[in-house]
């Protein structure tokens, strides 16, 4: 039997692309789903698509807040208001391969959380011919739910609108403490610290890419690798207090093996000293040590390696 999924959609002024994102969902082969819906206080046409869509399948749930929370809030009500096993979270503007929900559900195993891949397309949907794990400089997907989770604890590769979480999850995740700015990563390592996260390259998603994006991702080059070294130059602190703010916040979870308690506070350390320029050399041993599992790669590409390692002893750029 076909268990039911709930999809968690977060919307806000989407009229340019909400149909074709309804539209792709309306028509996956998992079948068994409930699209909660949650409005933040659009001014376009936004609700007005939504009630028109749910006057044609019984499967959507419309809710509107009546003050504008953001994207993070949002997703955090919606989420509470899901009611099946297993939720999916969805943004307004992609579009789902017609197996989006079953590739995730088919391969989440004894996991909290996966994550899966996307093709990049523009504001028009043309695609770009790239995938987003093609943004990231790694070389291998990770092994084993340890292995992620130690590379999460620097840099996210569970995309939100990719991902399948457990209800269950929701208990120990929620609520999202103040300073975390995405709820995706916390949900992603919330989940490492419990039963697993896990990432696979199947492409299920289209990934909209356009100026009102909440987030941004990067095409990574040497040029462009320069320009951060400049700009994270001058303002390093603020740009490791995201990590920082994250880290100590998982600290502060109880029930942590000693294990992932040592990892976070290691990572901990490594982003600390980087902020306040002291110690740096720890850090830089630190990294060289744990290249591997920090950046996902077996084999050390030399022009990568090089460019990071500059930046940590001159700027302390992230990893």
């Amino acid at each position: 039997m076909m268990e039911k999924i709930s999809i968690a959609m977060a919307t806000y002024n989407g009229e340019k692309f909400l149909r074709e994102q309804l539209d792709s969902i309306l028509v996956q082969s998992w079948t068994n789903f409930e699209l909660i819906i949650c409005d933040d206080c659009s001014t376009d046409k936004t609700t007005e698509i939504i009630a028109e869509y749910q006057k044609k399948d019984a499967r959507i749930k419309f809710f509107q807040n009546t003050v504008n929370l953001g994207f993070k809030k949002n997703f955090e009500r919606i989420i509470t208001l899901c009611t099946s096993d297993f939720i999916a979270l969805c943004d307004q503007d992609d579009i789902w391969t017609i197996d989006h929900l079953k590739i995730l559900y088919e391969n989440i195993g004894d996991n909290d959380c996966i994550g899966a891949n996307s093709l990049i397309v523009n504001e028009k949907g043309i695609s770009q011919n790239k995938t987003l794990l093609e943004y990231w400089p790694i070389h291998i997907l990770p092994e084993n739910a340890d292995d992620l989770f130690y590379h999460e604890l620097y840099s996210n590769m569970i995309q939100g609108s990719t991902s399948l979480i457990r209800s269950s999850l929701i208990k120990k995740a929620l609520p999202i403490p103040e300073n975390i700015k995405y709820h995706d990563y916390w949900f992603a390592l919330i989940a490492g610290l419990n039963g697993g996260t896990k990432y696979i390259s199947d492409v299920i998603l289209m990934y909209r890419r356009h100026s009102n994006n909440a987030s941004a991702y990067q095409l990574f080059s040497i040029i462009n690798a320069v320009k951060d070294l400049y700009k994270f130059s001058k303002s390093r602190k603020d740009f490791y207090s995201d990590s920082i703010n994250l880290l100590q916040n998982l600290m502060a979870v109880k029930n942590i093996s000693d294990k992932k308690k040592e990892q976070i506070n290691q990572a901990l350390v490594f982003y600390t000293n980087l902020s306040n320029n002291t110690n740096k050399i720890k850090s830089i041993y630190y990294y060289i040590k744990n290249y591997n599992l920090i950046t996902l790669s077996k084999r050390m590409n030399l022009g990568l390696f090089l460019y990071r390692l500059f930046g940590l002893i001159i700027f302390g750029i992230k990893a």
